[in-house]
């Protein structure tokens, strides 16, 4: 049996949190969430996930620098950025492997593609480097 997936989910709206929270964890990924990007960060400091999923918007820092951040600490970690603005990777996310796969338009309307693109960006086994 394959290991279950870990996905952090930040956004500071809590009803997005709590609704892609239940759907990815009754598809089977083990769950967490953070409500800014500091308490991503300090989560993503203390333990594993394979996958963050990130709002752009978030108090305090955007979601693109949230990424750089996070990169730093864990860099097998992957990122999928859903954002309500059309959002383009800059040329730092870029380097390191964030390209438009990670990017998903908000609100995400069908989350099987959301689970989709987890499985595409972190499954096991395989996950790519």
């Amino acid at each position: 049996m394959n290991e279950a997936i870990r996905v952090l989910i930040i956004d500071d709206d809590q009803l997005v949190r709590e609704s892609i929270s239940a759907f990815l964890e009754d598809d089977g990924f083990i769950v967490e969430s953070a409500s800014s990007a500091e308490e991503a960060l300090a989560r993503i400091e203390s333990g594993h996930h394979d996958l963050c999923i990130t709002d752009f918007s978030l108090p305090g820092m955007d979601g693109e620098e949230l990424i750089l951040s996070a990169y730093s600490l864990s860099p097998k970690t992957r990122f999928i950025m859903h954002s309500g603005v059309n959002f383009t990777p800059s040329a730092e996310l870029e380097l390191i492997g964030f390209t438009r796969e990670n990017v998903m338009s908000k609100p995400i309307i069908r989350l099987e593609l959301l689970s989709e693109r987890i499985h595409m960006l972190a499954g096991k086994p395989g996950v790519s480097e």
